[in-house]
Order: structure tokens, then sequence, then C-alpha cells
């Protein structure tokens, strides 16, 4: 007969593979019941379609609209030929299942021996910021869990299934070019690979469309992309943020400050990678890629906070468990932060989440200059040793 320890390991194994079922579930339920609005994968289906017609991509003359690389196009195209309701289920339930295998893997990674009670933490942490882009259907779920598995790969060092997800990430969506930017200028195995990757992926259109067809729509993505690069400052963003507070950030300005931000994620995240030991190094690495991109994207909603809160639930977990609850009370306050709908608190909206993650920016850079004992990197003749 099974003991009363034995049942509670089995329920602990099992309650967070529960907990995201339902939650998908009841999620897909009430979109299915007309609850929520499937706003953003619409736009998706509508370009896979679009797709498979050869017509065009992309409305260069508005902001709204597809807005991402044809690769993404030829991608929604398979969940497109499902038809509706399925395309929309398939594609949610795989950035669904992404999201929960990635905070398994890098849970299990950060916190060892005690992965089964961990997971359970980050999967309540997780869920929460991860609710409002499952409705939508938002590319970013699928972003915040290729994040995870990143890191995860990185620091098993499976460098080839790393650079394929960082390419496919990017791909799907441009925004993950700052993981893969990144993790290309720390990871000296990517160096290589990753340029191979891309260039098959740019040429890949090109196996499946016409010529003309092809030079069209990468034509248009530029046009698109500089449309799309200057909204109005009405953004969850740095330039949101301020603009509550009473200054509205010139355009040039905020070119400015996103370069030099830029600058200054890669010095931090080399010396991260310099005083921390895997996978609590590359963990940085990925957090610190989604702080940059919460704050300089000039289009950060409200649901793509789930992109930082992804990665903040297994670092909250790991500091729970190793005993850090100061650490883990300041995660907590920032999930917390990530988790809220303006909708239901409109004096939040354009101000909390941003401020949140410039909190965020700054626990990190502690966490890199003053690494916990058990973060800390090894290091032989004052050099880090993985």
């Amino acid at each position: 007969m099974s003991t009363g320890n034995e049942i509670g390991r089995r329920w602990l194994r099992w309650l967070p593979w529960l907990l995201w079922t339902v939650t998908f579930v009841v999620v897909v339920s009430l979109g299915l019941a007309g609850f929520m609005h499937s706003i953003s994968y619409d736009i998706y289906e509508a370009a896979g379609q679009d797709w498979t017609r050869r017509s065009a991509l992309y409305e260069t003359s508005a902001v709204e609209g597809f807005q991402y690389f044809p690769q993404a196009a030829m991608f929604f195209a398979l969940f497109s030929a499902l038809g509706s309701p399925w395309g929309g289920i398939l594609w949610r339930a795989l950035s669904w299942a992404l999201l929960a295998t990635g905070t398994l893997r890098l849970t299990a990674l950060m916190a060892p021996g005690r992965g089964a009670p961990a997971f359970l933490v980050a999967t309540c942490l997780a869920i929460g910021p991860a609710i409002g882009p499952l409705g939508n259907g938002q590319a970013n779920l699928i972003l915040a869990a290729l994040g995870l598995h990143v890191a995860a790969d990185v620091a098993e060092q499976h460098w080839w299934r790393a650079s394929l997800l960082l390419v496919f990430g990017t791909a799907v969506k441009p925004h993950f070019a700052i993981v893969l930017l990144l993790v290309w200028a720390l990871y000296r195995p990517t160096t290589w690979r990753l340029p191979i990757l891309a260039f098959l992926a740019f040429v890949l259109p090109w196996v499946f469309s016409d010529h003309a067809y092809v030079v069209t729509q990468y034509s248009d993505w530029l046009a698109k992309l500089h449309v799309g690069a200057r909204p109005a400052p009405r953004f969850e963003d740095l330039r949101g943020m301020l603009a509550t507070a009473g200054w509205v950030m010139p355009h040039r300005t905020a070119m400015i400050v996103r370069v030099l931000a830029g600058l200054a994620t890669l010095a931090i995240c080399w010396v991260a990678c310099r005083r921390t030991r895997e996978p609590y190094r590359v963990a940085l690495v990925v957090a610190f890629a989604a702080v940059y991109l919460m704050l300089f994207n000039p289009r950060t909603q409200s649901t793509t906070y789930a992109i930082p809160a992804a990665i903040v639930a297994v670092m909250a977990a790991t500091h729970l468990f190793d005993g850090r609850r100061r650490d883990f009370a300041i995660l907590m306050a920032i999930e917390v932060a990530f988790t809220l709908n303006y909708n239901y608190l409109p004096p939040i909206q354009l101000w909390l989440k941003p401020l949140a993650a410039a909190g965020l920016g700054a626990f990190l850079v502690h966490q890199s200059l003053v690494p916990p004992e058990t973060w800390a990197a090894r290091t032989v003749s004052g050099k880090a040793v993985p």
C-alpha cells in the first residue's frame, strides 16, 4: 500500500500539470464561448491565409495588422489550414505546452533536488501573467516559452538546438532578436551556428514561393517596420511610464536611449557571465533581454509582460528553495505587478508594469554584481569556470 508520503509526492508531481491543463481548458472554453477575444490570433490566421493565397501580407500604410517576418506567415499557414476554431486551439496548445515544459526544464536545472516543489511554485507564479496572451492567442506566450527552453539548452550545452530555437523565435516574432543577439555575443559556440541557421531561415520562403512574391513581402516588411517604429507614447514601456509623469520623450531621444541601454545590457550581461555559473548565468541573460524588451520596445503592451514573467517565476522559485526569502518576496511583488490587468485597474495603466520591469532590472544588476553563493562562478586563477 502507498504511504501518505508517497501519495503526497505523487500529488506534488501531478498538481502542476493539473493546474496547467485546467487553466488551458477554462481559458480556451471561455474563448469559444465568446467571453474572450482572439484579436492577435485572428491577425496571424489571416497572414497564414494570405501566404497560402500569395496575397500581400502587410498593410504598409497603417501600424495595425501583421508585422512579423514572412517566415511567421508560413508558420501560421499550418494553423490557418485547419480552419476555425481548431487552428487557434492547436496554436494555443503548442504555446502553452512549450511554456509548461520550459518552466519544468529550467526549474529542474536551477533548483536541483527540489524540482517537484519548485516546479509547483513556478507554475503558480507563471500561469497568471500568461492567461491574457493565451486568451488572445498572442505570440508573446511562445516567446516566453522559448526563452526558458533556450536557457535550458544553453545551460546543458545543446548548442544546435539552442541556436535553432533562437532563430525560430526571431522568425515568429522579431522581438526575440534581443535574446538571440545577447546569446550570440556571449556564448562562443553559437558564433557560427546562428549565422548559418539565420541564413537558412532567410532563404526558406523561396523554397515555397516564387521569387517576385518573396522579394515584395520582404520589401513590404521593411516598410511596415518603419511605420511601426514611431507609435504614440501610449504603450507600457519606458516612454509610456514617463508620459504619465508629464514628459513625452522625443523620438530621436528615445532612439539614442535604446542604443545606450542596449550597450549597457550587453556590458552587465558580460559581467554576469564572469561572476555566475550555469544555469543561473544564462537565466540572467534571458531575464536582462526581457527587461530590455519591456522598457524599450516601442509597442510593449500589458500582455507582453508574460515574457519576463516566465523567467521571473523560475527565478523566484529558485530563491525560495535556496532560503533567500527576501529575494523571493521582491520577485513575488514584481510578478504580481506583471499579472495585474489594467482593464480592471485603470489607474495603473502605462506606469506600473514598466516600473516593475525597471525594478527587476535593478534586482538583476545586483544579482550579477553580488551573486548568491549558490550562483557564484567557481574560479581558477581569477577566471570563471563553467
